[in-house]
């Protein structure tokens, strides 16, 4: 089963087209990354798939379920985390975690289990007694991430990865992320403009670029080879080419 199978997706805002006929299919089990300028779509598109944002015409299905209809179905069986890590400051972290967990309705038991595995895995235990508003934002990543897998979910969208977070901690996330233990065989989709995170996390990349789709690569040696801004010139330059090519083809065939 697919994980994601997206159709002709689009949506606007007042007159502006964030995202124009956007089409893409993701498998159980791989780790894409959606790159692009500020203001691509990016953060548009992770928040429809996660259902916080509706789309204005277009289909989506996400882990079998429609995005549009089934979304407190969905929501169960995925984890979102946005780039403003939305955290109840004045709780403390295990506090937090275990009310989040109760609002999932999670068996008693199970909750005791996963509790214990996300502080473990996210190295919270030293602070599971701290009130979330004194943590550094490092921290507050971590519980983020326990928060948005503790639940264990088929897939996890996590927006503007590590954005906030000094390299040592980028480090350690990646690492976090890469544990069978923590993804096993759920998908990952995320955003980010590092290029490390990207080649170490990413088996698959999609760029946005004005709301379309420019590129779809498996090819990660790419992010070993060019910066972000060279990759991001080519693909446009390709995709302009071959839009240029297209319309070329349309004009003859109507001269004909």
């Amino acid at each position: 089963m697919k994980a994601i199978v997206v159709n002709g997706l689009n949506k606007k805002f007042g007159s502006k087209e964030a995202l124009k006929n956007v089409s893409f299919s993701v498998e159980q089990g791989e780790r894409v990354a959606i790159v692009g300028q500020n203001g691509a779509g990016k953060t548009t598109l992770l928040r429809i798939l996660s259902t916080y944002l509706p789309a204005n015409s277009g289909t989506i299905e996400v882990l079998g379920f429609d995005a549009m209809k089934d979304a407190l179905e969905l929501r169960s069986n995925i984890g979102y985390l946005p780039e403003a890590v939305p955290l109840y400051e004045e709780m403390r972290v295990f506090e937090y975690l275990k009310f989040k967990c109760k609002l999932r309705h999670m068996p008693t038991q199970t909750r005791r289990r996963r509790l214990h595995d996300v502080i473990s895995y996210c190295d919270l235990a030293a602070h599971s007694n701290t009130t979330i508003a004194s943590l550094s934002q490092g921290v507050k990543q971590r519980v983020g991430i326990a928060d948005a897998i503790v639940h264990e979910p088929h897939l996890l969208m996590i927006d503007s990865l590590f954005s906030n977070c000094d390299p040592y901690q980028v480090e350690s996330f990646t690492k976090l992320l890469l544990k069978d233990e923590v993804l096993g065989s759920s998908t990952l989709l995320f955003s980010s403009h590092n290029r490390e995170i990207i080649s170490s996390i990413a088996t698959r990349v999609i760029f946005l670029n004005h709301g379309e789709i420019a590129a779809d690569t498996t090819d990660m040696q790419l992010f070993k080879q060019y910066t972000l801004s060279e990759l991001f010139t080519n693909w446009i330059r390709q995709k302009e080419a071959k839009s240029e090519e297209e319309q070329q083809q349309n004009n003859e065939s109507l001269g004909k």
